[in-house]
């Protein structure tokens, strides 16, 4: 397009700007569009391809501008408003969102992405029942959109109908065979359903179509602990394979840093999450903040979070600071760290979740440490310790290779309280049922035939006792009777529970005598509910530091006898306590007020700990000593 002859036509400039942004000249293509809307506000295709080419430029707050103007302009166009509620979305703007989503909607009821978009945006919205007709209705109107078929994949995985995901995903990958993101769709459903090898075979399958794909490494690198057979030294690999994809890439936007160099003094501390809300890490987050000495610590809090809660809302008054990430990247969320000359910065997410380890990859503190998602690594040389305890890293044993230095606790990783709407520890179930009931209330991905088979043994060895098994609905299941049965146990004897509201799955504790525990993988935060909730957890130690959990929290309540470290051993524990009623039901009824009396769920001890170990790193930092 020419516009030399009639430089001052809005509309040859706005073709003009429409042409170079399908030629990829972004730059000039907003040029070009920002004069046609200096010479013509009022033209609605101006503003809203200057929103799209803007919003290619990575300038959000720019580009929703112009898609507002547009929409002022000219409100009874789809195009505008599905515009418009893609802008809105991206920034976590839902309610608005998903207003112009229907909006568009109404002025375009047959387009399959338009419905696919508000899909999504319902999905994150946590509006899953309306977010699936949505989905189901863009792969009515077009059964060969591997896009809807892979949202509403996603959607039935938030739900929990995960036969009906493995469907809708593999309907996409049909259509699609090549689309990175319909594997890692396919391999979230299978580790859910607890195909775990399958799910990393999938997402490896992913990370080859797409290597720039850090979500679904970072998948691999914490999947990879639960696996039988992962050893410390294959799962560091493991994680610097991640560092070397993904961190080294954006390490170019560290810089030095100037923070001085008092070792004494009061210190800023960052806490990195995209999980401060209704989530889990607030059972062990809020005993800590609570506790946080403020004379000697500044706490500032840098979340990405997709939702906010009443959770968020209690975390956010323990902080001095808070700043919303989740709009920034990792360099930009770098930058906003730096310039608030943060000494020592803490990551709560590791690979868990939506992992914000690109930000630490930038180094933009000059201490940094991983806490609490997981005893583990990161395999990140920007980080400088991981926090642990004796017990999961005991001294007088060899160490386990980690990308990071230790940071050693003296009691416990872990700082537990409850949340709310805690019922009362019941009477043993066994005394009113006549038997024993066993149980294990963890992540399904965690169970495994190993697993399985030694459970089996414990039922073999105690010949009327019952399993309660929390597993989705459908094929899973099928797939755990099937493995016990061939292990001697009958169908009758395994009760499966669904996943529920965390007041009703604390409640389902009331239903077990004694908990059997994972391995590789122990269960950390389950096993804590359980003892909480009076019943005592029979652990095997693993190879690795995550299996490793079950002592830890055993030897904090001065009941080693509930852990082994041979599988003979775990059989034995576990029938010990079936042999005396009386007993086991004094221990259910005083596992409370253990807990409670313990270094699990001292918080001033915790904090006072925690925050020596974080003066003695700023120490080690001002002397010039390397981590």
């Amino acid at each position: 397009m020419n516009v030399a002859n009639q430089p001052q036509n809005a509309l040859d400039w706005c073709t003009l700007g429409e042409e170079l942004g399908r030629a990829g000249k972004l730059e000039q293509a907003a040029n070009a569009l920002s004069r046609a809307v200096m010479l013509e506000p009022t033209l609605a295709r101006a503003h809203y391809y200057l929103g799209v080419t803007i919003g290619r430029l990575a300038e959000p707050e720019l580009s929703l501008r112009a898609f507002e103007r547009a929409a002022d302009l000219k409100p009874d166009d789809a195009q505008i408003q599905q515009g418009l509620a893609k802008a809105l979305s991206s920034r976590a703007e839902l309610a608005r969102a998903i207003g112009h989503f229907q909006c568009a909607l109404v002025l375009l009821p047959s387009a399959t992405n338009l419905w696919t978009d508000y899909a999504t945006c319902l999905r994150n919205a946590g509006r899953l029942d309306s977010a699936l007709r949505a989905a189901g209705r863009a792969c009515e109107l077009d059964p060969r959109s591997a896009r809807a078929h892979h949202e509403r994949s996603q959607t039935l995985v938030e739900l929990g109908r995960f036969d009906e995901a493995l469907v809708s995903s593999r309907a996409a990958l049909e259509l699609e065979p090549e689309g990175a993101e319909y594997h890692t769709g396919l391999a979230a459903a299978l580790v859910d359903t607890g195909q775990l090898d399958a799910g990393i075979d999938a997402y490896r399958r992913a990370l080859t179509l797409d290597p720039t794909d850090a979500m679904a490494h970072g998948n691999i690198v914490f999947l990879r602990a639960f696996q039988v057979g992962s050893s410390a030294q294959s799962l560091l690999e493991e994680a610097r394979g991640w560092a070397r994809a993904h961190a080294s890439p954006i390490a170019a936007h560290s810089h030095a840093h100037e923070n001085e160099r008092a070792p004494e003094r009061r210190l800023r501390i960052g806490y990195v999450s995209s999980n401060f809300n209704r989530h889990c890490q607030a059972l062990f987050t809020l005993p800590l903040l609570e506790q946080h000495n403020r004379e000697n610590f500044e706490l500032f809090a840098y979340a990405s979070l997709a939702r906010s809660d009443e959770v968020t809302s209690e975390l956010r008054q323990h902080f001095a600071h808070w700043h919303d990430i989740s709009r920034l990247d990792a360099a930009a969320a770098a930058a906003l760290i730096r310039s608030h000359r943060i000494d020592i910065l803490i990551d709560l997410t590791m690979h868990m979740s939506v992992s914000l380890l690109g930000i630490f990859a930038c180094k933009p503190a000059p201490v940094q440490i991983a806490w609490l998602a997981y005893p583990g690594t990161t395999g990140l040389s920007t980080i400088d310790y991981r926090v642990t305890d004796r017990h999961l890293d005991p001294p007088d044993q060899p160490a386990q290779p980690y990308a990071e230095r230790s940071l050693s606790v003296p009691d416990t990783f872990w700082c537990y309280r409850p949340g709310p709407g805690v019922p009362p520890v019941s009477e043993l179930p066994a005394r009113a049922r006549g038997y024993i009931t066993f149980g294990c209330l963890n992540s399904f991905w965690k169970l495994n035939d190993d697993c399985l088979r030694l459970w089996a043994r414990v039922l073999g060895a105690v010949p009327s006792s019952r399993l309660v098994l929390l597993a989705p609905d459908g094929a899973a299941r099928a797939r755990v009777s099937e493995a016990l049965s061939r292990a001697g146990v009958a169908d009758g004897r395994v009760v499966f529970v669904s996943r529920r509201p965390r007041a009703e799955y604390l409640a389902l504790y009331g239903q077990i005598d004694i908990c059997l525990d994972t391995l590789p993988y122990n269960g950390h935060t389950t096993s804590l509910d359980a003892f909480y909730m009076g019943v005592p957890v029979v652990s095997l130690i693993g190879d690795t530091v995550v299996g490793r959990a079950g002592f830890c929290q055993a030897q904090n309540l001065g009941l080693p006898q509930l852990v082994s470290d041979s599988k003979d051993g775990f059989v034995r524990a576990a029938t010990a306590l079936c042999a005396d009623s009386i007993k086991l039901a004094a221990l259910r009824q005083s596992l409370r007020q253990r807990m409670q009396s313990s270094p699990l769920m001292d918080a001033p001890r915790f904090a006072t700990n925690l925050e020596g170990q974080y003066r003695e790193a700023w120490r080690r930092f001002c002397a010039g000593a390397s981590a």
